[in-house]
């Protein structure tokens, strides 16, 4: 082998070396560190868990309370691209049944309505200085598409309560949710509770559009 390559080799190895002592071993060094970090921290963690006792078991009356919701399902509360489609007696039938529904609720919390079809109710709380609590949920469902219907088990909005289900459109989403809200609330002032903070719940009627719905007054 020749003086010239083996110079040539020689110089690669240092510039090889070189290189490796620059980049990549500060950069397992750091790694390493960080990874050391990584493991004390997960060694000192604590949960902050609250340890709380669980709640008593309240005794409801449920098939009360399915029937509610199938009820609510039958309103055929649809939000469409168009506001010319949109129903506004199945959206007002549905404020109509609420109010029925919850006596308490519209006794004790201020109802707004927004937007003509949206609900936002107010509970007040005996600490005002405490920051509130907002609940969502909305009663608008999607469209049931006229080629999908026959694959329905019942009508969609048939609110039908059979084989250990209750069936029609928003029962997942999300009228299940709004009245679980109505239904947990009446029961509490029915029991004579008062929150200590305040409660917002807003009800919208043009989720499922997306955007803000220009709706007929």
């Amino acid at each position: 082998m020749s003086w010239n390559v083996t110079r040539f080799i020689i110089t690669r190895r240092t510039l090889n070396m070189n290189l490796i002592a620059r980049f990549v071993l500060p950069a397992v060094v750091v790694f390493s560190l960080l990874a050391l970090v990584l493991l004390l921290n997960t060694l000192r963690f604590v949960s902050r868990q609250i340890q709380v006792e669980p709640a008593p078991r309240v005794k409801l009356d449920e098939l009360a309370i399915a029937e509610r919701l199938a009820r609510a399902l039958r309103f055929k509360t649809v939000s469409y691209p168009e506001p010319s489609d949109f129903d506004r007696e199945e959206f007002l039938g549905l404020h109509a049944y609420l109010e029925e529904t919850f006596p308490r609720v519209h006794a004790a919390l201020t109802k707004e309505v927004i937007g003509g079809y949206s609900l936002l109710y107010s509970w007040p709380g005996r600490d005002r200085s405490l920051k509130p609590i907002l609940l969502m949920s909305h009663l608008d469902v999607v469209p049931v598409e006229p080629a999908a219907k026959a694959e329905w088990t019942y009508p969609p909005f048939a609110g039908e309560i059979a084989d250990g289900f209750i069936w029609g459109r928003g029962t997942l989403d999300i009228k299940s949710g709004a009245m679980a809200i109505l239904e947990a609330i009446e029961f509490l002032l029915e029991d004579g509770f008062g929150p200590q903070r305040d409660i917002y719940l807003a009800l919208g009627h043009d989720e499922e559009v997306g955007v803000p719905m220009e709706t007929p007054g």
